[in-house]
């Protein structure tokens, strides 16, 4: 039966190459949780509103992340980041 009040989640979890480097050039290299800077070879990506959580695979929805800030943070929304 249809449920109306579901919405199907982004099919596409990780970000593609043009995405990652479009957040890169955003957020300048700086990490936006601790504000390290971070060297194109050793960035992650990580979505604002998590896409556990329904948040789109999209530029407008990713950080940039070192690699410790973004396995602290998880899945978890941003707003309850320690």
């Amino acid at each position: 039966a249809f449920m109306p009040d579901l919405i199907p989640r982004d099919s596409q979890r990780g970000f593609d190459e043009s995405q990652r480097i479009a957040i890169y050039r955003r957020d300048g290299g700086q990490c936006k949780y601790c504000g390290d800077q971070i060297s194109f070879d050793r960035f992650h990506t990580d979505h604002v509103v998590p896409h556990s959580h329904g948040g789109p695979t999209s530029v407008a929805n990713g950080w940039l992340s070192c690699s410790r800030c973004n396995q602290k943070k998880g899945a978890m929304p941003i707003e309850q980041m320690p």
